[in-house]
């Protein structure tokens, strides 16, 4: 079991598979459910369950600030919590500094959204995690109080609320197909290392031919890669086959590996050129 790993990216990934106990790398390790950045005094993200991350996404530094980008792509097939919007002491101060910010503003709806979506999150966590003592606190109580005076406002203002959410959402589609395509072709040249836009991964052989290298940067080797190839297009069950450190989930639109949703044009792009 390799236990020593020459950069952050793959202990995340490992870890991330929840099959070993322990793995490090200079600035991040994990120990069974916990992985830390850099030290015991960051705790990078925690299993709370089988199926359950709380990931810490405060940072303080640029390192660190990779680290959680990392964390949070590597383990998005589990269900995620982020401390700035599922701990009380965060959510708090955010909400008050939001409320401030609310009075002077001239599109209010940007501020009130974000308060609705941390009050959303937090009750989801506090039911998640059946912690009846967050509710008795008092600043759980004086939050529900700014949330319910918010949630009084006329028809017609939730109405407009509702449509600056459906405006941004669908800008953002826009930059993020326009994202992925600009990205997808740099990517294939080999002029960026790895990237993660939206929902979809990819695939590529390296520049040295030796690896099967994905957009979050993962690599496995030409001959395991051109095995499960061979196995796909057999029509063979590939669900549990190991793939380097990782285990196939299944195969349906997409080849789910861990955290990688690959794009099935990318896997049959990069499968002909192999066998």
């Amino acid at each position: 079991m390799k236990t020593v790993f020459s950069n952050a990216h793959d202990v995340i990934h490992v870890f991330a598979q929840r099959n070993q106990s322990h793995g490090k790398s200079s600035n991040v390790f994990f120990y069974g459910d916990k992985i830390y950045s850099y030290g015991y005094h960051y705790l990078l993200g925690e299993f709370i369950d089988d199926k359950t991350i709380v990931i810490d996404n405060r940072g303080y530094s640029s390192t660190t600030n990779k680290h959680i980008h990392w964390v949070t792509g590597a383990t998005r097939q589990y269900k995620q919590f982020f401390t700035r919007s599922c701990d009380l002491h965060l959510v708090n101060l955010q909400i008050l500094a939001l409320k401030d910010r609310l009075a002077k503003a001239k599109k209010p709806e940007k501020y009130i959204n974000e308060m609705l979506s941390l009050w959303n999150s937090l009750n989801e966590f506090i039911k998640y995690t059946k912690n009846k003592n967050t509710i008795k606190d008092d600043r759980y109580k004086n939050i529900k109080r700014i949330i319910k005076v918010i949630q009084s406002q006329p028809e017609e203002f939730q109405q407009k609320l509702a449509e600056a959410k459906k405006k941004e959402e669908l800008m953002r589609k826009r930059s993020e197909a326009k994202k992925i395509k600009d990205t997808l072709s740099k990517w294939y040249n080999y002029e960026v290392h790895t990237f993660r836009i939206g929902e979809k991964d990819y695939l590529r052989i390296s520049q040295d031919g030796s690896n099967i290298e994905t957009s979050q940067h993962v690599k496995v080797s030409i001959d395991e890669a051109r095995t499960l190839y061979q196995l796909i297009c057999k029509g063979i069950d590939i669900k549990g086959h190991r793939i380097s450190n990782y285990i196939v989930n299944s195969i349906n639109g997409t080849l789910k590996i861990g955290c990688h949703n690959i794009d099935m044009d990318s896997v049959h792009k990069v499968g002909k050129q192999l066998v």
